[in-house]
């Protein structure tokens, strides 16, 4: 299923107002924007800042498969 990006989603009843980001957060989102090439940070540079930076999971590695079994070739009779 494709989630809609955020500033496609519609906002629900039960949505809070929005808190303002704190001096710190706001220089983090600003960082991430220039550092992307940005002057202003977007709101996908504020959501990140607001949410903290967040580590990123590991894949779960893939079990092995076992080594395939040869089978034996049959003795030819002449």
């Amino acid at each position: 299923m494709v989630t809609k990006p955020p500033w496609k989603k519609k906002k629900t009843r039960t949505s809070k107002k929005p808190a303002k980001l704190p001096p710190g957060k706001k220089k983090a989102a600003a960082t991430r924007a220039r550092a992307s090439g940005r002057t202003y940070p977007n709101l996908v540079d504020n959501m990140w800042a607001a949410g903290g930076a967040k580590k990123k999971k590991k894949k779960a590695s893939a079990k092995k498969k076992a080594p395939a079994k040869k089978k034996k070739k049959k003795a030819r009779k002449s």
